[in-house]
Protein backbone atom coordinates (compact mmCIF):
# COMPACT_ATOMS: atom_id res chain seq x y z
CA UNK A 1 0.00 0.00 0.00
CA UNK A 2 1.27 2.96 -1.14
CA UNK A 3 0.45 5.61 1.11
CA UNK A 4 2.06 8.58 -0.62
CA UNK A 5 -0.64 8.01 -3.78
CA UNK A 6 -3.98 7.19 -1.60
CA UNK A 7 -3.39 10.16 0.81
CA UNK A 8 -0.86 12.82 -0.13
CA UNK A 9 -1.80 12.65 -3.55
CA UNK A 10 -5.39 13.15 -2.90
CA UNK A 11 -5.24 16.16 -0.50
CA UNK A 12 -6.02 19.46 -1.55
CA UNK A 13 -4.38 22.18 -2.55
CA UNK A 14 -3.23 25.41 -0.71
CA UNK A 15 -4.04 23.94 2.55
CA UNK A 16 -2.25 24.65 5.78
CA UNK A 17 0.19 22.62 7.60
CA UNK A 18 -2.35 22.60 10.43
CA UNK A 19 -5.05 21.42 7.74
CA UNK A 20 -2.39 19.49 6.00
CA UNK A 21 -2.07 17.29 9.40
CA UNK A 22 -5.57 16.89 10.45
CA UNK A 23 -6.06 15.69 6.65
CA UNK A 24 -3.23 13.47 6.80
CA UNK A 25 -5.01 12.26 10.32
CA UNK A 26 -8.19 11.40 9.16
CA UNK A 27 -7.59 9.93 5.76
CA UNK A 28 -4.71 7.53 7.04
CA UNK A 29 -7.14 6.29 10.27
CA UNK A 30 -9.77 5.10 7.09
CA UNK A 31 -6.83 2.91 5.77
CA UNK A 32 -4.90 1.22 9.10
CA UNK A 33 -6.54 -0.76 11.61
CA UNK A 34 -5.35 -1.22 15.45
CA UNK A 35 -3.59 -4.65 16.26
CA UNK A 36 -5.38 -5.99 18.97
CA UNK A 37 -3.07 -8.98 18.90
CA UNK A 38 -0.35 -6.70 20.53
CA UNK A 39 -2.02 -6.45 23.72
CA UNK A 40 -2.82 -10.36 23.96
CA UNK A 41 0.84 -11.04 23.09
CA UNK A 42 2.81 -12.62 25.91
CA UNK A 43 5.84 -13.44 23.41
CA UNK A 44 8.38 -10.78 24.26
CA UNK A 45 10.36 -11.35 20.95
CA UNK A 46 7.13 -11.50 18.62
CA UNK A 47 5.91 -8.52 20.87
CA UNK A 48 9.14 -6.41 20.06
CA UNK A 49 9.28 -7.38 16.44
CA UNK A 50 5.59 -5.94 15.50
CA UNK A 51 6.63 -3.03 18.16
CA UNK A 52 9.50 -2.43 16.30
CA UNK A 53 8.95 -3.03 13.05
CA UNK A 54 10.54 -0.77 10.14
CA UNK A 55 7.66 1.04 8.25
CA UNK A 56 7.66 2.43 4.66
CA UNK A 57 4.92 4.72 3.65
CA UNK A 58 5.53 3.56 -0.42
CA UNK A 59 4.70 0.32 0.55
CA UNK A 60 3.24 -0.56 3.47
CA UNK A 61 3.23 -3.53 4.02
CA UNK A 62 0.70 -4.47 6.96
CA UNK A 63 -2.64 -2.34 7.66
CA UNK A 64 -2.30 -3.59 11.29
CA UNK A 65 -0.33 -1.11 13.49
CA UNK A 66 0.03 -0.63 16.88
CA UNK A 67 0.80 2.89 18.75
CA UNK A 68 4.51 2.77 17.76
CA UNK A 69 3.79 2.01 13.74
CA UNK A 70 0.76 4.27 13.89
CA UNK A 71 3.75 7.17 15.03
CA UNK A 72 6.16 6.33 12.63
CA UNK A 73 3.58 6.38 9.84
CA UNK A 74 2.22 9.81 10.70
CA UNK A 75 5.21 10.76 11.17
CA UNK A 76 6.50 10.25 8.21
CA UNK A 77 3.61 11.41 6.22
CA UNK A 78 4.02 15.08 8.03
CA UNK A 79 7.50 14.95 6.88
CA UNK A 80 6.74 14.41 3.82
CA UNK A 81 4.95 17.40 3.24
CA UNK A 82 7.38 19.67 5.32
CA UNK A 83 5.28 19.87 8.46
CA UNK A 84 7.32 19.64 11.90
CA UNK A 85 6.42 16.88 14.30
CA UNK A 86 8.41 14.75 17.26
CA UNK A 87 7.52 11.17 18.23
CA UNK A 88 7.17 11.11 21.88
CA UNK A 89 7.10 7.73 24.22
CA UNK A 90 6.01 6.98 27.64
CA UNK A 91 7.89 4.29 28.99
CA UNK A 92 5.87 3.36 32.06
CA UNK A 93 2.55 3.17 29.74
CA UNK A 94 4.39 1.45 26.66
CA UNK A 95 2.47 4.09 24.13
CA UNK A 96 3.58 6.32 21.82
CA UNK A 97 2.03 9.41 19.90
CA UNK A 98 2.87 12.54 17.89
CA UNK A 99 3.29 16.06 18.86
CA UNK A 100 2.26 18.41 15.43
CA UNK A 101 4.51 21.77 15.79
CA UNK A 102 2.93 24.67 13.53
CA UNK A 103 3.41 28.15 13.47
CA UNK A 104 1.23 28.85 16.24
CA UNK A 105 0.08 25.18 17.60
CA UNK A 106 1.66 22.15 19.49
CA UNK A 107 -1.18 19.69 19.01
CA UNK A 108 -1.26 16.44 20.62
CA UNK A 109 -2.47 13.92 17.96
CA UNK A 110 -3.02 9.71 19.29
CA UNK A 111 -5.01 7.49 16.50
CA UNK A 112 -4.36 4.64 19.08
CA UNK A 113 -5.41 6.36 22.44
CA UNK A 114 -8.45 7.15 24.11
CA UNK A 115 -10.92 4.69 25.09
CA UNK A 116 -12.79 4.95 21.84
CA UNK A 117 -9.77 5.13 20.02
CA UNK A 118 -9.65 7.33 16.70
CA UNK A 119 -8.92 4.51 14.54
CA UNK A 120 -12.38 3.06 14.77
CA UNK A 121 -14.20 6.39 15.53
CA UNK A 122 -12.89 7.93 12.19
CA UNK A 123 -14.20 4.68 10.19
CA UNK A 124 -17.66 5.41 11.90
CA UNK A 125 -17.36 9.15 11.05
CA UNK A 126 -17.41 9.87 14.34
CA UNK A 127 -15.49 12.91 15.57
CA UNK A 128 -11.30 12.23 16.35
CA UNK A 129 -10.95 12.41 19.78
CA UNK A 130 -7.14 12.90 20.35
CA UNK A 131 -6.58 15.48 17.60
CA UNK A 132 -6.22 18.09 20.80
CA UNK A 133 -4.07 21.93 21.85
CA UNK A 134 -1.15 20.81 23.44
CA UNK A 135 0.37 24.76 23.42
CA UNK A 136 0.14 27.42 21.71
CA UNK A 137 3.95 28.89 20.56
CA UNK A 138 4.87 32.01 22.07
CA UNK A 139 3.25 33.53 25.31
CA UNK A 140 -0.58 33.54 24.16
CA UNK A 141 -2.01 33.59 27.53
CA UNK A 142 -5.53 33.52 25.84
CA UNK A 143 -7.70 31.43 28.36
CA UNK A 144 -10.00 30.69 25.70
CA UNK A 145 -7.77 29.26 23.69
CA UNK A 146 -8.84 25.63 23.95
CA UNK A 147 -12.43 26.60 22.50
CA UNK A 148 -10.79 28.54 19.99
CA UNK A 149 -8.53 25.85 18.89
CA UNK A 150 -11.81 23.36 19.04
CA UNK A 151 -13.72 25.86 16.89
CA UNK A 152 -10.65 25.98 14.51
CA UNK A 153 -10.85 22.24 14.02
CA UNK A 154 -14.71 22.52 13.30
CA UNK A 155 -14.12 25.12 10.37
CA UNK A 156 -11.55 22.76 8.75
CA UNK A 157 -13.50 19.98 9.29
CA UNK A 158 -16.30 21.65 7.30
CA UNK A 159 -14.04 22.65 4.54
CA UNK A 160 -12.46 18.68 4.05
CA UNK A 161 -15.96 17.91 4.16
CA UNK A 162 -15.54 15.70 7.48
CA UNK A 163 -18.30 17.73 9.15
CA UNK A 164 -21.04 16.41 6.54
CA UNK A 165 -20.03 12.89 6.75
CA UNK A 166 -20.23 12.99 10.93
CA UNK A 167 -23.86 14.94 9.99
CA UNK A 168 -24.91 12.06 8.29
CA UNK A 169 -23.50 9.22 10.92
CA UNK A 170 -24.87 11.03 13.77
CA UNK A 171 -28.35 11.90 12.13
CA UNK A 172 -28.31 8.28 11.86
CA UNK A 173 -28.24 7.33 15.15
CA UNK A 174 -30.81 10.00 16.00
CA UNK A 175 -32.86 8.30 13.67
CA UNK A 176 -32.64 4.48 15.18
CA UNK A 177 -32.92 6.01 18.63
CA UNK A 178 -36.24 7.15 18.08
CA UNK A 179 -37.10 3.82 16.46
CA UNK A 180 -35.96 1.52 19.63
CA UNK A 181 -37.67 3.83 21.86
CA UNK A 182 -40.89 2.09 21.35
CA UNK A 183 -39.49 -1.12 21.09
CA UNK A 184 -40.59 -2.80 24.98
CA UNK A 185 -37.09 -5.34 25.53
CA UNK A 186 -33.45 -4.44 25.70
CA UNK A 187 -32.69 -7.79 23.70
CA UNK A 188 -35.41 -6.61 21.25
CA UNK A 189 -33.91 -3.21 20.86
CA UNK A 190 -30.49 -4.39 20.87
CA UNK A 191 -31.69 -6.97 17.85
CA UNK A 192 -32.94 -4.31 16.06
CA UNK A 193 -30.20 -1.69 15.73
CA UNK A 194 -28.04 -4.56 14.64
CA UNK A 195 -30.22 -5.11 11.52
CA UNK A 196 -30.12 -1.95 10.78
CA UNK A 197 -26.40 -1.13 11.54
CA UNK A 198 -23.43 -2.22 8.63
CA UNK A 199 -21.21 -4.24 10.39
CA UNK A 200 -19.44 -5.49 6.97
CA UNK A 201 -15.94 -5.12 6.83
CA UNK A 202 -15.09 -4.40 10.46
CA UNK A 203 -13.10 -6.49 12.91
CA UNK A 204 -14.27 -7.67 15.45
CA UNK A 205 -12.24 -4.36 17.41
CA UNK A 206 -13.75 -2.02 15.54
CA UNK A 207 -16.81 -3.63 14.93
CA UNK A 208 -17.35 -3.55 19.07
CA UNK A 209 -16.34 0.18 19.16
CA UNK A 210 -19.07 1.11 17.01
CA UNK A 211 -21.57 -1.20 18.41
CA UNK A 212 -21.05 0.01 21.85
CA UNK A 213 -21.31 3.63 20.17
CA UNK A 214 -24.53 2.59 18.70
CA UNK A 215 -25.99 0.99 21.91
CA UNK A 216 -24.95 3.93 24.31
CA UNK A 217 -26.18 6.50 22.01
CA UNK A 218 -29.48 4.40 21.21
CA UNK A 219 -30.24 2.93 24.18
CA UNK A 220 -29.44 5.37 27.18
CA UNK A 221 -26.83 3.03 28.96
CA UNK A 222 -24.16 4.18 29.84
CA UNK A 223 -20.92 4.01 28.03
CA UNK A 224 -18.63 2.53 30.24
CA UNK A 225 -20.73 0.19 31.22
CA UNK A 226 -21.16 -1.69 27.92
CA UNK A 227 -19.17 -4.19 26.74
CA UNK A 228 -18.70 -6.68 24.33
CA UNK A 229 -16.13 -10.12 24.44
CA UNK A 230 -15.27 -12.43 22.02
CA UNK A 231 -14.43 -16.29 23.32
CA UNK A 232 -13.11 -18.57 20.77
CA UNK A 233 -11.74 -22.00 20.75
CA UNK A 234 -9.20 -23.79 18.22
CA UNK A 235 -10.80 -27.10 16.91
CA UNK A 236 -8.95 -30.30 15.84
CA UNK A 237 -9.25 -29.65 11.93
CA UNK A 238 -7.87 -25.90 12.44
CA UNK A 239 -11.43 -24.18 12.54
CA UNK A 240 -12.40 -21.61 15.22
CA UNK A 241 -15.45 -21.32 16.96
CA UNK A 242 -15.78 -17.59 17.68
CA UNK A 243 -18.78 -16.61 20.32
CA UNK A 244 -19.47 -13.20 20.81
CA UNK A 245 -21.27 -11.76 23.59
CA UNK A 246 -21.77 -8.13 25.25
CA UNK A 247 -22.56 -7.08 28.73
CA UNK A 248 -25.07 -3.91 29.75
CA UNK A 249 -26.00 -2.35 32.76
CA UNK A 250 -29.89 -1.20 32.59
CA UNK A 251 -31.62 -0.09 35.59
CA UNK A 252 -28.98 -0.88 38.06
CA UNK A 253 -28.64 -4.67 36.82
CA UNK A 254 -25.90 -6.06 34.39
CA UNK A 255 -27.18 -8.15 31.17
CA UNK A 256 -25.39 -10.88 29.40
CA UNK A 257 -26.38 -11.76 26.30
CA UNK A 258 -24.94 -14.21 23.29
CA UNK A 259 -24.93 -12.96 19.40
CA UNK A 260 -25.89 -15.56 17.12
CA UNK A 261 -24.26 -14.03 14.24
CA UNK A 262 -27.03 -13.06 12.23
CA UNK A 263 -30.04 -10.65 14.13
CA UNK A 264 -30.53 -12.43 17.08
CA UNK A 265 -29.01 -11.80 20.94
CA UNK A 266 -30.12 -14.48 23.69
CA UNK A 267 -30.18 -13.39 27.51
CA UNK A 268 -27.84 -15.76 29.57
CA UNK A 269 -26.93 -16.51 33.02
CA UNK A 270 -23.64 -15.27 34.23
CA UNK A 271 -22.65 -19.24 34.68
CA UNK A 272 -22.82 -19.36 30.80
CA UNK A 273 -19.08 -17.63 30.63
CA UNK A 274 -17.54 -19.66 33.12
CA UNK A 275 -18.72 -22.15 31.74
CA UNK A 276 -16.99 -21.66 28.02
CA UNK A 277 -13.90 -21.05 29.67
CA UNK A 278 -13.73 -24.38 31.37
CA UNK A 279 -14.38 -25.99 28.05
CA UNK A 280 -11.45 -24.21 26.77
CA UNK A 281 -12.71 -21.11 24.80
CA UNK A 282 -10.00 -18.49 25.36
CA UNK A 283 -11.84 -14.56 25.98
CA UNK A 284 -11.10 -10.97 25.03
CA UNK A 285 -12.62 -8.27 26.22
CA UNK A 286 -11.31 -4.82 25.37
CA UNK A 287 -11.39 -2.27 27.65
CA UNK A 288 -10.98 1.58 27.60
CA UNK A 289 -7.96 1.94 26.15
CA UNK A 290 -5.12 2.85 26.21
CA UNK A 291 -4.54 6.09 28.48
CA UNK A 292 -4.92 9.35 26.81
CA UNK A 293 -6.47 11.38 30.26
CA UNK A 294 -2.66 10.58 31.88
CA UNK A 295 -0.66 10.95 28.91
CA UNK A 296 -1.94 14.11 27.86
CA UNK A 297 -1.64 15.14 31.48
CA UNK A 298 1.97 13.97 31.83
CA UNK A 299 2.48 16.13 28.24
CA UNK A 300 1.43 19.22 29.84
CA UNK A 301 3.57 18.61 32.98
CA UNK A 302 6.46 18.43 30.20
CA UNK A 303 5.36 21.55 28.32
CA UNK A 304 5.18 23.97 31.54
CA UNK A 305 8.59 22.53 32.78
CA UNK A 306 6.80 20.83 35.46
CA UNK A 307 7.92 17.78 35.96
CA UNK A 308 6.61 14.49 37.91
CA UNK A 309 9.28 11.59 38.89
CA UNK A 310 8.26 8.01 37.69
CA UNK A 311 6.83 7.07 41.42
CA UNK A 312 4.69 9.61 40.70
CA UNK A 313 3.45 8.79 37.57
CA UNK A 314 2.45 5.20 38.78
CA UNK A 315 0.97 6.70 41.56
CA UNK A 316 -1.50 8.93 39.74
CA UNK A 317 -2.30 6.23 36.85
CA UNK A 318 -3.08 3.54 39.83
CA UNK A 319 -5.50 6.25 41.20
CA UNK A 320 -7.49 7.21 37.75
CA UNK A 321 -7.33 3.48 36.39
CA UNK A 322 -6.55 0.93 38.67
CA UNK A 323 -10.07 -0.87 37.61
CA UNK A 324 -10.03 -0.36 34.42
CA UNK A 325 -8.27 -3.43 32.63
CA UNK A 326 -6.68 -3.14 29.53
CA UNK A 327 -7.48 -6.93 28.21
CA UNK A 328 -9.09 -9.32 30.03
CA UNK A 329 -7.58 -12.81 28.40
CA UNK A 330 -8.37 -16.12 30.23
Amino acid sequence: MNLIELIINKMPANLTDLEKARFIYVELGRLVFFDTSLISNTNEEAYKKKFNRKIDITNLDDTFVNCQNWSHIYSDLLNYVGIKNEIKVDDIFSHAWVNVHTDKYVIYTDATGDRDMDLSRIKRSDKPGCFSLLNTVGDDEDLDIDNKFDQLIEDIDTKLGYTEEREKFYNEMLKLKHIVMDIPSLAEKMQYIIKHIDLKNRNFFDGSSYLKHVFFNCLGTDYHKIESAKFSKTLLDGSVISIKCFYLYDNGKIHYYIYNGTDKFDEVDKEIFTKLTNMGYSVECYRNIPFIKGIREFTRYDASKKSKTKLQKEALYTKMYAKEDLIVKR
